[in-house]
């Protein structure tokens, strides 16, 4: 068999993936389409910070919210392009829930995408008083605690 010699078109072959479990308290109930619009922000602003750093290519952003009542709601893209699709429905209003964030993107270091989504969840979810120190962030190889 012959030898191939694979050259990248990116300058980071391999992908940055970050996966973070938190827990969300909100000051007071929302709806779902508050909790949607705050998750929309969420994933705007991390888009934007990704296109900013650098990334160009973006394997997956999931994201997903459940509440205690069982509602969910799934997030997903996979282009700076393509809004966000959502998928599940929550609880008629929402007051706690976890938020479970999958990344995968190539060209930005992961401990700067971990800082941003550290940073963006105690903004846009300001209620979220379980956050005592660091945000709980999941090693890419494991699976939630």
């Amino acid at each position: 068999m012959e030898k191939v010699d694979v050259k990248y078109a990116l300058p980071h072959p391999s992908p940055t993936i970050f996966a973070g479990e938190f827990r969300i308290h909100f000051p007071t109930t929302l709806s779902e389409r508050e909790v949607r619009e705050r998750v929309s922000a969420f994933l705007s602003g991390l888009l934007d910070f990704l296109y900013h750093e650098g990334c160009r290519l973006i394997g997956h952003i999931k994201g997903l919210i459940q509440t205690e009542g069982g509602g969910y709601l799934l997030m997903s893209t996979t282009s700076f392009q393509v809004k966000e699709a959502f998928k599940g429905n929550l609880s008629n209003t929402v007051s706690r829930a976890s938020l479970t964030l999958n990344v995968m993107v190539f060209g930005v270091a992961e401990e700067k995408i971990r800082g941003f989504v550290e940073q963006e969840v105690r903004r846009i979810f300001p209620g979220s008083k379980d956050l005592p120190g660091p945000v709980k962030a999941l090693d890419a190889g494991s699976g939630p605690a």
